[in-house]
């Protein structure tokens, strides 16, 4: 899905194996069950596979993001295949000191917990960037890199778990707007699939999304863009007319600002081969 070039060197802290990373390309995945003494986070970043977590099997698709405590058994079933998978690994130690920070420990240790988490586009691309700047730094650099990147990913869960937490006929009517006729059309969608005012509306979405209905369908129309200028060879006009853009330049330049990239360069990184001649890596600190 994205194509930024992950360096593969190793580098090693010797006086603090607090982190690791693996990324995985283009192989077939351990299919052994197995635990870990550390926490593990793993991020799908390009193609599809199954996992199973404490004999529960789930499909990963691109943009899944998996917590693995000590205490689970997972394995990836055979024949399971990733294009781009980033495993992220953290002394159990550390993560305690992110659960005490963030107050995140009842979320990823209860029984209950929900593992997985989807990212947007721009949320995977921005916990990808970060981890490409780690393996082009010097070695004093990491632990705190390595810290920024732990502190987005529990931000991301953050944001989640609360919207997680909004009224399920809310939640259904969000997951309703997914659909692309309704996201196309907009609010008026927005209020039938909800039944509700449009001051209502605004007043839940605020609650529980921290952000307006009308926020909300444009960050939802250009996830739909860029799932499509990265997947179908559909022109960028008929692309920006579908999602609910009446003007082609408000929706190349809303693009760019939320991506930080043109749909004309991102329709060009798809077309290239993901990481060519690109290895296994694992990098330690």
């Amino acid at each position: 899905m994205f194509h930024t070039i992950l360096n593969g060197d190793i580098f090693r802290l010797p006086s603090q194996q607090v982190y690791r990373h693996a990324v995985v390309r283009n192989r077939t995945l351990d299919t052994s069950p197995h635990n870990h003494e550390f926490y593990e986070i793993v991020l799908l970043v390009s193609g599809n596979v199954r996992h199973i977590l404490n004999e529960s099997n789930h499909p990963l698709n691109i943009g899944d993001i998996v917590f693995i405590t000590p205490s689970d058994i997972h394995l990836f079933p055979p024949n399971s295949r990733v294009s781009e998978l980033l495993s992220f690994q953290v002394h159990a130690k550390e993560m305690e000191r992110f659960f005490e920070a963030y107050g995140t420990r009842d979320m990823l240790t209860a029984a209950d917990r929900t593992p997985f988490l989807h990212l947007e586009p721009g949320e995977v691309r921005s916990l990808v960037e970060t981890y490409s700047r780690i393996v082009v730094l010097d070695d004093a650099d990491h632990l705190r890199q390595y810290r920024i990147l732990l502190g987005k990913i529990m931000q991301c869960y953050l944001t989640h778990e609360n919207q997680g937490n909004s009224p399920i006929w809310l939640r259904m009517a969000v997951d309703q707007m997914g659909i692309l006729q309704n996201a196309a059309e907009g609010v008026p969608a927005f209020l039938r699939l909800s039944n509700l005012s449009h001051a209502q509306l605004c007043r839940l979405m605020k609650k529980h999304y921290g952000m307006t209905p009308q926020q909300y369908i444009k960050n939802l129309r250009l996830n739909l863009a860029y799932e499509m200028i990265e997947s179908t060879s559909l022109d960028f006009l008929t692309i920006s007319m579908e999602i609910g853009y009446n003007s082609f330049s408000h929706f190349c330049t809303s693009f760019k600002e939320k991506y930080d990239i043109s749909p004309s360069e991102l329709r060009r990184q798809a077309n290239l081969r993901f990481f060519p001649g690109a290895s296994d890596t694992t990098d330690e600190t």
